[in-house]
């Protein structure tokens, strides 16, 4: 699969947190994410030569939803749990996507486990999950306007 690219503007986007032993799953979520016209940002986008986590809080400071992708991975990874926690500190629109069955330590469980969350793992069909994505709490502010448009507005009636 070819790397998405990252949003790179002044509007509201969605920020990725995910391992990079994830890279396949995130990749695949993020490419149907921008398919949908949502702009989305992920460690991609950081530019060679810059300080990776200076880079990282201040995509974190500027997005408008916040997304972890959840795994034994992610939970092994530091640099995941201090983005998931800085977006807290900020209080960020965060959503949780578990990519498998994990179980939470107790102090991450307590975080987060009134925040939405969606059980990708879960799902059948990968439609139904998709469905369910584009329908999470305040997503919408990450979207293109003319994607919202045509998605709120009824197909014409056919006259017999």
């Amino acid at each position: 699969m070819q790397a998405p690219i990252p949003y790179a503007g002044k509007e509201k986007y969605i920020f990725i947190s995910y391992s990079h032993r994830d890279t396949y799953q995130a990749f695949e979520i993020i490419t149907r994410l921008k398919k949908n016209g949502y702009r989305v940002w992920f460690d991609g986008g950081i530019d060679p030569g810059t300080e990776w986590d200076e880079n990282i809080a201040l995509h974190i400071n500027d997005c408008g939803y916040f997304i972890a992708l959840m795994s034994n991975n992610y939970l092994n990874s530091n640099n995941c749990k201090d983005e998931l926690n800085y977006a807290r500190d900020l209080e960020k629109e965060r959503l949780i996507v578990y990519l498998e069955d994990v179980t939470l330590p107790a102090g991450l469980a307590m975080r987060v486990n009134r925040l939405q969350s969606i059980f990708k793992f879960t799902y059948g069909n990968e439609e139904d999950f998709y469905k369910k994505l584009f329908t999470a709490k305040n997503i919408e502010i990450c979207q293109e306007q003319q994607v919202k448009a045509q998605q709120q507005t009824p197909p014409p009636v056919q006259q017999a």
